[in-house]
């Protein structure tokens, strides 16, 4: 440890001629000041405690000075400027010894004027310019070896993929966390303009909904909740949560002791927060609290469609509706004076990502983002909640049900999640027609595509078919059935208005035909066939430089008309842009 720290006050006195250094040298001083940061901020308070007490030791006589000409450093207006790759490795190390600095006590008085320098640099740098992963200067991060590892799964480094934001929030979250109730004050202060809080705000929240900055994702969500956000934003939460006050599909009632009371959704409940479920047994039964026989017929009527479930006089209903509102959505914005209770009510129903923002715990490193995916309700379990099965188009495939006596391929799954995931079926189930009170919904594509589909609604992600040498070895067939289940997809996508899942399509039959130019004729007849006449034209795109050859074969004469003078166009336009 003294090694280290001896070496970081080298490199930190050196301050603006490591700019000077060769580029293995310069890596060699961002990587031991990296050393020293993970050690000072480790989880292990011995290893922590004991590097901060030889920093501060090997500082001592000239650490006021080189905490200035680090701040002079982020504050000079050549450092926006200038992106060579010696100065984007000083800044990164400029920010790593300001953290340093930052978790030191002797230096606190700093803390006010660091955080104000922090702001300033990320809030006038230009992502664009800056956006580099540590991979482009680490040496250790780049492989020797010939050839490429297509099968191999290289895990994204911690930083993501701008290693200068992600030190800069890093910096911001220790100044915040180290910082006492008057500094967190005076920095605050800083912000209440309305125009800068609400910049800062948007920009902290797209952070954390960019998925290739793990870390930058975690420090920024630090520095939001003390701004009263709560939780990472996503595309399925935003969704979602439209659901928390749609009461139609509600199947449980949660009853507060002073009788107000919240229709919510048992699906998202075992998912999400399987605390608030009853045991098995008793959630079998009408309801919970036998004491309410006495109910008159309204209240009977109701209790055939919801269980009940009364909570305990401890529970306010401001906490339970926010502690709802981070369920269904993932997220949450909580007033100061209800966080402390907000938290209690959420540790003792085992959201411990939740407790911990809520107690404001700086990140660990490589702490994973919690995902918000409900494919575990597709899953048999304790509860199940389905309500409506999805019934594929038939096929022969030979099919029998655990659960239910249909003999053709089909899924069970929730009415809430479609209602939610899909504006064409939430026209659909409340439209009051015959369809809306059905148990089976017929769904005109095939069993594999479907399975696709369902977990796009329960995820928002969209399976993809192998790569690399599984689909280099996949036969000529398996390939093309693989391809046509997009365009299947493809064709239900635009009829249900699910534009995500339609342009995903694109991209995943567009990429595979880049392969199997051969399958580009077929693809081009199915797409047209469905009228997705975008990938009919990628795929004339892919048929057009063998156009020649292909039409004095014959292969193109099972097209009609229309889609030979489709690919007789594209190849056209390839010529030309050749120059031929």
């Amino acid at each position: 440890m003294f090694f280290h720290s001896v070496a970081f006050e080298d490199i930190i006195g050196r301050g603006n001629q490591l700019c000077h250094d060769d580029v293995i040298s310069t890596f060699r001083s961002e990587s031991a000041a990296r050393v020293v940061l993970m050690m000072i901020s480790s989880s292990c308070y011995y290893i922590s405690s004991k590097a901060r007490s030889m920093l501060c030791e090997v500082l001592n006589p000239n650490g006021e000075r080189y905490l200035k000409q680090l701040l002079y450093t982020l504050k000079s207006p050549s450092y926006g400027v200038n992106l060579g790759m010696p100065n984007l490795v000083h800044i990164v190390i400029s920010l790593i010894g300001l953290t340093c600095f930052l978790a030191l006590p002797h230096y606190q008085g700093f803390i006010v004027e660091s955080s104000k320098t922090l702001l300033s640099y990320m809030m006038g740098r230009s992502s664009a310019s800056f956006c580099i992963p540590r991979s482009n200067y680490a040496l250790h991060l780049k492989s020797n070896l010939p050839g490429r590892a297509c099968c191999f799964f290289h895990p994204e480094e911690w930083e993501g993929k701008d290693v200068i934001l992600f030190h800069n929030l890093w910096g911001l979250s220790v100044s915040i966390h180290h910082s006492g109730s008057k500094s967190k004050c005076s920095i605050m202060a800083g912000l209440q303009t309305e125009n800068v809080r609400t910049e800062l705000v948007n920009k902290l929240l797209e952070i954390c909904k960019d998925s290739s900055n793990c870390g930058a994702r975690w420090f920024a969500l630090y520095i939001l909740t003390y701004f009263s956000y709560f939780g990472f934003p996503s595309e399925l939460g935003v969704k979602i949560g439209k659901a928390l006050n749609h009461e139609d599909n509600a199947d449980i009632e949660l009853i507060l002791a002073d009788g107000t009371s919240f229709c919510v959704h048992g699906v998202l409940l075992m998912v999400r927060c399987p605390s608030l479920l009853p045991p098995e047994q008793l959630f079998d039964g009408r309801t919970i609290d036998d004491s309410s026989s006495a109910a008159n017929d309204s209240d009977n009527w109701r209790r055939k469609f919801r269980k009940e479930i009364r909570l305990s006089s401890h529970v306010n209903r401001l906490e339970l509706e926010k502690l709802l509102e981070y369920v269904y959505s993932g997220y949450v914005q909580v007033e100061e004076d209800s966080v402390k209770k907000l938290k209690i009510l959420a540790r003792r129903c085992g959201l411990h990502h939740l407790s911990g923002l809520l107690s404001r715990r700086i990140p660990e490193w490589a702490t994973e983002i919690p995902s918000f995916d409900l494919k575990p309700a597709l899953r048999q379990g304790r509860h199940t909640f389905w309500d409506i099965i999805l019934e594929s188009k038939a096929s022969e495939l030979s099919w029998t049900c655990s659960i239910c006596s249909l003999s053709v391929p089909h899924m069970h799954v929730h009415r809430i999640i479609l209602w939610a995931s899909c504006d064409y079926l939430q026209a659909l189930l409340q439209s009051g027609m015959q369809e809306s009170q059905s148990q089976i919904l017929k769904v005109p594509v095939s069993w594999e595509a479907l399975v696709k589909l369902v977990s796009w609604f329960y995820s928002s992600e969209l399976p993809e078919p192998p790569s690399g040498c599984l689909w280099s070895n996949m036969g000529t067939k398996e390939k093309l059935h693989q391809l046509e289940l997009y365009v299947e997809l493809s064709w239900l996508a635009d009829f249900w208005l699910l534009e995500y899942v339609q342009e995903a399509c694109f991209r995943i039959v567009d990429n595979g035909l880049c392969s199997t130019r051969h399958l580009s004729v077929r693809i081009l007849q199915m797409a047209a066939n469905l009228s997705q006449w975008k990938l009919a034209e990628a795929a004339a795109n892919h048929v057009a430089p063998s156009y020649r050859q292909l039409r004095q074969s014959g292969e193109l004469d099972e097209l009609d008309e229309t889609l030979i003078e489709m690919v007789r166009v594209a190849s056209v336009r390839l010529s030309q842009s050749r120059g031929e």
